[in-house]
């Protein structure tokens, strides 16, 4: 069952569709939405190339969350699950929680 996306209804857990998947988990912890800035993964071919961040375009509730990210540097949209991407913090976010 996917680690976001899922809401509690009494003692059963039931995924979420629709506006309720609005945020989900990246691979440090972090969560964020469509619209964030994000950052690839460093181990992948596309951080290596230097196409590092990018913008979610799109959450799809699926057992992986994947989402899809339209990169800076490289034209079109790139999907992946979403432990392969991180928010972008700013300097300002940091300090709230």
């Amino acid at each position: 069952m996917s680690r976001v996306g899922v809401r509690a209804i009494g003692s059963a857990l039931t995924p979420c569709r629709g506006p309720l998947m609005r945020e989900v988990i990246g691979y440090d912890g972090s969560t964020f939405a469509v619209g964030d800035r994000v950052e690839i993964h460093p181990g992948t071919d596309l951080w290596m190339m230097g196409a590092r961040y990018g913008t979610v375009r799109k959450i799809v509730p699926t057992s992986e969350d994947r989402v899809r990210v339209e990169m800076d540097k490289v034209p079109g949209v790139r999907s992946g699950p979403a432990d392969r991407f991180r928010a972008l913090r700013t300097r300002a976010s940091k300090g709230r929680g």
